[in-house]
């Protein structure tokens, strides 16, 4: 089962959030978070969740997996 870290920030850099999601608690999660940038790598499944959070409002941005941490 695929699991998914969400780390949140404040604008002034301060975590807000850190927690490991499923994929269908991923979906739930996203649907309730105010409209916010959200980056993420690119990977396999990147381009359909960058839809799934652009139809909830948000704006992804997705990043090459070398400049991930």
């Amino acid at each position: 089962m695929a699991s998914f870290q969400v780390h949140g920030f404040a604008a002034k850099g301060k975590r807000v959030i850190a927690k490991a999601l499923s994929r269908d608690k991923l979906e739930v999660f996203i649907a309730q978070l105010p409209a916010c940038t959200v980056f993420m790598e690119a990977c396999g499944s990147a381009h359909f969740w960058a839809g799934r959070l652009a139809s909830h409002g948000h704006t992804p941005k997705l990043i090459a997996p070398q400049f991930v941490k």
